[in-house]
């Protein structure tokens, strides 16, 4: 598992959810297809009972407003995904391969004009908020990006 420590991208400067106790937030990834899972555990919710007038944050409306690629919240979806992650290979072309102790490495050039790149694009993208201070995407629509 990989741990961030910067979620300012995602929950603003404070890095604040406002209205949950024991809240847990994971966000796992599959490593090839960058297929993405999310799980929210909470003990207690702000709100819930009507009680309260204010209301808590929409955690999945925060995660979907960055996460141009999509989600999942469902489980046996995220492991259906999984599986198909096994036949993965980027899309563009492959430039090279080299292996280095008894691995083998492929190199892939591709552009935005790839739709199935774009899409790639968009699930990869998400890293950036989660790991690079004040970080933002990149302009898709900029013809100079080529990756």
């Amino acid at each position: 598992a990989v741990v961030s420590t910067q979620s300012t991208g995602v929950f603003g400067e404070k890095e604040v959810i406002f209205g949950y106790k024991g809240l847990k937030v994971d966000v796992f990834f599959a490593s090839g297809t960058l297929t993405q899972y999310v799980k929210i555990d909470y003990t207690e919710k702000i709100g819930a009972d009507g009680a309260v007038s204010c209301e808590a944050d929409n955690i999945l409306q925060l995660l979907s407003d960055i996460t141009p690629g999509g989600f999942t919240t469902d489980y046996v979806e995220f492991i259906g995904a999984l599986e198909k992650n096994k036949k993965f290979h980027p899309p563009g072309t492959l430039v090279e391969s080299y292996t280095k102790k008894g691995k083998t490495f492929d190199v892939y050039y591709s552009t935005f004009e790839d739709e199935k790149f774009r899409e790639f694009h968009n699930r990869l993208q998400v890293f950036i908020l989660w790991y690079i201070d004040a970080a933002s995407y990149i302009d898709d629509e900029d013809p100079c990006w080529n990756l």
